[in-house]
Protein backbone atom coordinates (compact mmCIF):
# COMPACT_ATOMS: atom_id res chain seq x y z
CA UNK A 1 0.00 0.00 0.00
CA UNK A 2 3.07 2.20 1.18
CA UNK A 3 4.68 2.21 -2.23
CA UNK A 4 1.50 2.30 -4.03
CA UNK A 5 0.69 5.67 -2.71
CA UNK A 6 4.61 6.60 -2.94
CA UNK A 7 5.66 8.36 -5.79
CA UNK A 8 9.55 8.67 -5.05
CA UNK A 9 9.61 5.70 -3.01
CA UNK A 10 10.93 6.88 0.17
CA UNK A 11 7.67 9.37 1.83
CA UNK A 12 4.08 9.77 1.32
CA UNK A 13 3.40 13.84 1.30
CA UNK A 14 -0.13 14.54 2.77
CA UNK A 15 -1.00 15.49 -1.18
CA UNK A 16 -0.15 12.00 -2.12
CA UNK A 17 -1.79 10.62 0.57
CA UNK A 18 -5.21 12.69 -0.08
CA UNK A 19 -5.56 11.54 -3.50
CA UNK A 20 -5.37 8.18 -2.33
CA UNK A 21 -6.75 7.45 0.68
CA UNK A 22 -10.25 6.23 -0.61
CA UNK A 23 -8.94 3.27 -2.58
CA UNK A 24 -10.80 0.37 -2.38
CA UNK A 25 -6.80 -1.51 -1.07
CA UNK A 26 -6.64 0.95 1.59
CA UNK A 27 -10.24 0.72 3.01
CA UNK A 28 -9.75 -3.26 2.83
CA UNK A 29 -6.70 -2.37 4.44
CA UNK A 30 -8.09 -0.12 6.94
CA UNK A 31 -11.07 -2.50 7.64
CA UNK A 32 -9.21 -5.77 8.10
CA UNK A 33 -7.20 -3.85 11.18
CA UNK A 34 -10.69 -2.57 12.61
CA UNK A 35 -9.58 0.79 11.81
CA UNK A 36 -11.73 3.69 11.39
CA UNK A 37 -11.21 7.33 10.26
CA UNK A 38 -13.05 10.29 10.28
CA UNK A 39 -11.65 11.65 6.97
CA UNK A 40 -7.85 11.50 5.43
CA UNK A 41 -6.64 14.49 6.71
CA UNK A 42 -6.92 13.22 10.49
CA UNK A 43 -5.64 9.46 9.54
CA UNK A 44 -2.57 11.50 7.57
CA UNK A 45 -2.25 13.82 10.84
CA UNK A 46 -2.07 10.88 13.18
CA UNK A 47 -0.12 8.86 11.54
CA UNK A 48 2.42 11.75 10.86
CA UNK A 49 4.31 11.76 14.29
CA UNK A 50 6.81 14.05 13.72
CA UNK A 51 4.95 16.53 11.99
CA UNK A 52 7.07 16.76 9.13
CA UNK A 53 3.82 16.59 6.60
CA UNK A 54 5.51 13.20 4.94
CA UNK A 55 5.12 9.66 6.40
CA UNK A 56 8.10 7.47 5.77
CA UNK A 57 7.39 3.74 5.77
CA UNK A 58 8.17 3.86 9.08
CA UNK A 59 5.78 6.35 10.42
CA UNK A 60 3.59 4.65 8.21
CA UNK A 61 3.70 1.02 9.30
CA UNK A 62 4.16 1.62 13.16
CA UNK A 63 1.33 4.86 13.01
CA UNK A 64 -1.29 1.66 11.26
CA UNK A 65 -0.30 -0.60 14.48
CA UNK A 66 -0.33 2.31 16.84
CA UNK A 67 -4.40 3.30 15.19
CA UNK A 68 -5.23 -0.68 15.29
CA UNK A 69 -8.35 -1.25 17.52
CA UNK A 70 -10.74 0.96 15.59
CA UNK A 71 -12.79 4.14 16.31
CA UNK A 72 -12.36 4.99 19.95
CA UNK A 73 -8.78 4.82 19.77
CA UNK A 74 -8.66 7.49 17.40
CA UNK A 75 -10.96 9.30 18.99
CA UNK A 76 -9.09 8.98 21.86
CA UNK A 77 -5.67 10.28 19.72
CA UNK A 78 -7.25 13.24 18.03
CA UNK A 79 -8.65 14.42 21.58
CA UNK A 80 -4.87 13.81 23.00
CA UNK A 81 -3.78 16.14 19.64
CA UNK A 82 -6.15 18.40 20.25
CA UNK A 83 -5.69 18.73 23.95
CA UNK A 84 -1.81 19.08 24.03
CA UNK A 85 -2.14 21.70 20.80
CA UNK A 86 -4.39 23.66 23.19
CA UNK A 87 -1.91 23.42 26.12
CA UNK A 88 0.99 24.70 24.11
CA UNK A 89 -0.94 27.25 23.07
CA UNK A 90 -2.09 28.40 26.39
CA UNK A 91 1.56 27.81 27.64
CA UNK A 92 2.84 30.38 24.84
CA UNK A 93 -0.07 33.16 25.49
CA UNK A 94 0.66 32.74 29.59
CA UNK A 95 4.44 33.32 28.85
CA UNK A 96 3.71 36.61 26.38
CA UNK A 97 1.49 37.72 29.08
CA UNK A 98 3.60 37.19 31.97
CA UNK A 99 6.44 38.80 30.47
CA UNK A 100 4.31 42.14 29.28
CA UNK A 101 3.62 41.96 33.49
CA UNK A 102 7.28 41.80 34.46
CA UNK A 103 7.55 44.72 31.78
CA UNK A 104 5.06 47.39 33.34
CA UNK A 105 6.26 46.21 37.20
CA UNK A 106 9.81 47.28 35.85
CA UNK A 107 8.75 50.78 34.33
CA UNK A 108 6.76 51.23 37.82
CA UNK A 109 9.30 50.22 40.17
CA UNK A 110 11.88 52.18 38.74
CA UNK A 111 9.76 54.98 38.23
CA UNK A 112 9.06 54.76 42.36
CA UNK A 113 12.49 54.14 43.08
CA UNK A 114 13.99 57.60 40.84
CA UNK A 115 11.17 59.28 43.11
CA UNK A 116 12.55 57.95 46.37
CA UNK A 117 16.12 58.28 45.92
CA UNK A 118 14.77 62.17 44.93
CA UNK A 119 13.06 62.85 48.24
CA UNK A 120 15.76 61.25 50.68
CA UNK A 121 18.10 63.24 51.93
CA UNK A 122 21.74 63.44 51.44
CA UNK A 123 23.59 60.77 53.91
CA UNK A 124 26.08 62.54 56.28
CA UNK A 125 28.56 59.19 55.08
CA UNK A 126 28.41 60.51 51.63
CA UNK A 127 30.16 64.11 53.17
Amino acid sequence: IFNGMSKCGDTITQKEFMAQVDREDMKLFCALIGLHYPDGETLFRLLDVDGSGQLGIDEFVVGFIRLKGGAILIDNFILLQELTSIVKQTMRENSRTLQAVVSVLRFENAGRLASVTETLPESPLAK
